[in-house]
C-alpha cells in the first residue's frame, strides 16, 4: 500500500511536469526534456530545503493559484440569464456513448482531486492533529470542489470541449477568448499552480519512502534525515530521479489516467481496512473517528468508479 501511494506521487509530478511545458509554451518555447528535467531538478531541491521552508513554498503558490482562478471567474462567468440559457446543454442525452463518455471524462477529472490524501502523509508536522487535519480535509475538499465546477461551467460557455480539450494552455485561452487579451497573466498564475502540484507530491512520496524505511520495509538508506535540514534527502533525490524519467518517456493522458487508477485502489484498499479496524472495536488513543458507514460507502464509490472505468474502456475499445 505504501509504494502503491509512492507510486502515485511519482505518477502524479509527472504528470503535472509535462503540463508545465504547455504553459511555458506560451511564454517561450524550449526543448520539453530540458525544462521537465530542470523544473523536476529544482523542485527536489526545494524539498530537501526544509519542511517549513517547502510548506511555506507551497502555501504562497496556493494563494496564487486560487487568485488566478478567481480571475478566471470574473473574466469569465456568465451572467444569471446566460447561464438559464445554456443550462440544457449541461444535461445529457440517454446514449450510451455519451456515458461512456461522460465516465472517461469524470475518471480523468478525478486527478483534480490528487493531494487531499497528502496531508494526511504529514500529520507528524501538524500541530493537534486531531482537531486541525479533519477540519483542513473538509475545508480544502468543499472550496475546491466549489471553484472547481465554476471554472469548469465558465470555460465551457466561453470554448467548446474540442478547443479544450486540445489545448495545452486551456485557461489560458479561456482568458484570452473571454477578455480578448494576452494571457500573459493567467499563464504565469497557471505555472504556479501546476509547480505547487508537483512540489506537494514530491514531498509527500519521500515522507512516505521515509516511513517505509524506518519500518525497514524499504531500504535503510532512504529513512536517512539530514542532520542540518531534518528532511530524507536520500529519498528525496531518488524520488525526484524516477519522476524525471516518468516525464520523460509516458505521455500525459497515460500518466493521467495511470494516477487515478492508482489513487481509487488505494482509497478502496484504505476504507476496506477501516471497516476491519472498526470491526475490531479496539479504542485507539488521541485518534479522530468517523461512523463505520463513511469507509463501507467510500469503499463502494471508489470500487464503482473503477470498475465503471474499466468497463468503458472495454466497450470503447471493442465498438472500435
Amino acid at each position: 500500500m505504501g509504494l502503491l501511494i509512492v507510486l502515485t506521487g511519482v505518477v502524479s509530478s509527472a504528470t503535472i511536469a509535462k503540463g508545465f511545458v504547455g504553459y511555458l509554451n506560451v511564454f517561450i518555447e524550449l526543448p520539453s526534456s530540458l525544462v521537465i528535467i530542470v523544473l523536476l531538478i529544482v523542485l527536489g531541491l526545494v524539498a530537501v530545503w526544509g519542511i517549513l521552508e517547502s510548506v511555506s513554498t507551497a502555501a504562497l503558490f496556493t494563494f496564487i493559484e486560487i487568485a488566478g482562478l478567481i480571475l478566471i471567474l470574473i473574466v469569465s462567468f456568465p451572467e444569471p440569464g446566460q447561464l438559464a440559457l445554456h443550462g440544457a446543454s449541461f444535461v445529457p442525452d440517454l446514449k450510451l456513448n455519451s456515458w461512456i463518455g461522460i465516465s472517461s471524462g469524470a475518471f480523468l477529472a478525478f486527478y483534480a482531486y490528487v493531494g487531499f490524501e497528502d496531508m494526511v502523509n504529514v500529520a507528524e508536522e501538524v500541530k493537534n492533529p486531531k482537531r486541525n487535519l479533519p477540519i483542513a480535509i473538509l475545508t480544502a475538499l468543499g472550496l475546491a470542489t466549489i471553484m472547481y465546477v465554476l471554472v469548469s461551467v465558465s470555460a465551457l460557455l466561453v470554448l467548446s470541449p474540442e478547443a479544450l480539450g486540445g489545448s495545452d494552455a486551456p485557461l489560458a485561452d479561456v482568458y484570452a477568448a473571454a477578455t480578448g487579451r494576452n494571457p500573459w497573466l493567467i499563464t504565469a498564475v497557471s505555472l504556479f499552480a501546476v509547480v505547487n502540484g508537483a512540489l506537494i507530491q514530491i514531498i509527500m512520496a519521500s515522507r512516505v519512502c521515509y516511513g517505509l524505511a524506518k519500518q525497514s520495509w524499504l531500504p535503510e538508506f532512504l529513512g536517512e534525515v539530514n542532520s542540518k535540514t531534518q528532511t530524507p534527502v536520500n529519498a528525496t533525490a531518488v524520488l525526484t530521479a524516477i519522476i524525471i524519467v516518468a516525464a520523460l518517456w509516458l505521455p500525459i493522458e497515460t500518466l493521467a489516467a495511470t494516477t487515478t487508477s492508482l489513487l481509487l485502489f488505494v482509497f478502496t484498499l484504505v476504507n476496506i481496512a477501516l471497516v476491519k479496524i472498526k470491526r475490531r472495536h479496539e479504542p485507539v488513543a488521541n485518534a479522530f473517528e468517523v461512523n463505520i458507514l463513511f469507509p463501507i460507502v467510500g469503499a463502494i464509490l471508489c470500487g464503482t468508479f473503477l470498475s465503471v472505468h474499466g468497463f468503458a474502456q472495454l466497450v470503447a475499445l471493442f465498438s472500435g
